[in-house]
């Protein structure tokens, strides 16, 4: 009897210390990142760009969605009070975040996101068993299914499985309460996506056939855990010590529109921007991130104004060079506002956007090397010297590493694009830390245990 008790604690110690494993902020990334595709792909066609979702509508969904885990959960969250605590604030900040009455929004796939990542792990209550904690006097009064419960809710259900066709308690109760979290989340699923019995908020239409097979399932039961603390956000506790350890985690450059006509602003080239930062975001397992800028810059090209009938040189280009980056970044600063949005718990983390002008002065002599290009000879040297000229900026701004990319004839096809044209883009910088390499590790404590050591 001894051992078997000891068995069981040493299971559940083990178990603990996964769990503990699975709420910590980059394994959140990834499941709710791991939801959202799920209900995405129930579609058989994904609308583009998702609605606005109305505030008194996402507040009444955020209800909904909070009652059912909440009671279907019940217990569960119960022994765990910061998991309860962190699932409820992370449902009622986004059901108060503006972003969603915005179009392109993720609410609806956050949210239940949110909530099916919270209790993945967890077992859900048994129904008609929550008030039952003890046998009843009476035969008649048993109820089998919650005493299945009683025996072996924080017991592993490891290896056992139905294929005795549920003749045995826990081979019941495991079936029993994959049963309840399948259920649990298809609620979720109807509350928050359906639009009718047909279509869902998230779904195009399509000319015939389904527009959407319902494809989340749990087969697994999940086991009960105590006591975790998802809540720990190391960057609040970051000691000064630390601030000598902060280094560019990532440092890019990525080019914006060079058409014939470079006041047009698309919306889509901010995508990749998008993309780098939010995919950085996702694998940052080993990092702790805690700034995240993107420059918008523009080069000082010249504008050309009309005076007494006659075309000359705009003596404003800066300062209108200056508003198409500034217009750039207000791009910038929504996709950074939907990064926020979707990585609340990174709150700590500091985004910003700004414009500024870079590159070379611009002189009228510079037209000239519009007709300085490959078929010149010396063409490579004059590059080479301009390279050199201005290596500094080069590097330090835009990332050219040598005169080779600014022969590169797909780019830049004249002496005068090879100076202006690379300084129109977007600079991306990430600071933080590496875990492995903080040298102020022994300052990061908590209940005597640094955030590196298992707690």
């Amino acid at each position: 009897m001894k051992m078997s008790a000891f068995l069981v604690v040493l299971l559940w110690s083990v178990s603990l210390l996964a769990q503990q494993d699975y709420f910590t902020p980059e394994n959140k990334i990834d499941g709710l990142e791991y939801y959202k595709k799920k209900f995405l792909k129930t579609c058989t066609q994904v609308k583009s760009k998702q609605g606005p979702v109305p505030s008194e509508e996402m507040q009444r969904l955020a209800s909904k969605v909070e009652n059912l885990i909440v009671n279907g959960y019940h217990k569960a969250l119960a022994e765990n009070p910061k998991v309860k605590e962190a699932f409820l604030r992370d449902v009622r900040e986004l059901s108060a975040n503006n972003g969603c009455q915005r179009e392109a929004n993720d609410c609806r796939t956050r949210l239940a996101a949110i909530a099916l990542f919270y209790v993945e792990r967890f077992r859900p209550d048994v129904r008609d068993c929550q008030g039952y904690t003890g046998t009843p006097a009476s035969a008649a009064e048993r109820k089998e299914t919650c005493e299945n419960e009683l025996r072996y809710r924080k017991l592993s259900l490891e290896g056992v499985h139905g294929s005795n066709y549920g003749t045995d308690g826990a081979a019941m109760y495991k079936k029993q309460i994959i049963y309840l979290k399948n259920y649990v989340a298809f609620e979720v699923f109807k509350a928050v996506f359906q639009k009718d019995n047909t279509s869902l908020h998230i779904c195009d239409p399509v000319p015939a056939g389904p527009s959407y097979i319902y494809g989340i399932e749990f087969t697994e039961a999940g086991t009960i855990y105590v006591g975790l603390d998802p809540d720990f956000d190391i960057l609040k506790k970051l000691p000064s010590e630390c601030e000598a350890d902060k280094k560019n985690l990532l440092h890019e450059f990525l080019p914006a529109h060079r058409g014939e006509d470079r006041t047009l602003i698309q919306q889509g080239e901010v995508i990749p921007v998008k993309e780098m930062i939010s995919g950085f975001l996702a694998k940052a397992e080993d990092l702790i991130i805690t700034d995240v800028s993107v420059t918008v810059t523009s080069s000082r090209l010249p504008f050309y104004a009309k005076v007494a009938g006659e075309k000359v040189l705009d003596p404003k280009s800066d300062e209108k060079n200056l508003a198409i980056a500034t217009k750039r970044a207000l791009l910038v600063e929504r996709l950074l506002e939907e990064l926020r949005l979707a990585y609340p718990q990174r709150a700590s983390i500091a985004f910003r956007s700004s414009a500024e002008l870079a590159g070379p002065q611009f002189h009228p002599t510079n037209l000239n090397e519009r007709y300085v290009t490959r078929m010149n000879p010396g063409y490579a040297e004059k590059i080479e010297a301009l390279f050199r000229d201005n290596e500094r900026d080069y590097r330090d701004r835009v990332f050219v590493s040598g005169a080779g990319d600014l022969l590169d004839e797909k780019k830049y096809g004249n002496l005068f694009q090879a100076r202006f044209m690379p300084y129109h883009g977007y600079r991306v910088l990430i600071r933080g830390f590496r875990k492995d390499e903080m040298k102020c590790v022994q300052f990061l404590e908590k209940d005597g245990k640094t955030y590196f050591s298992k707690r």
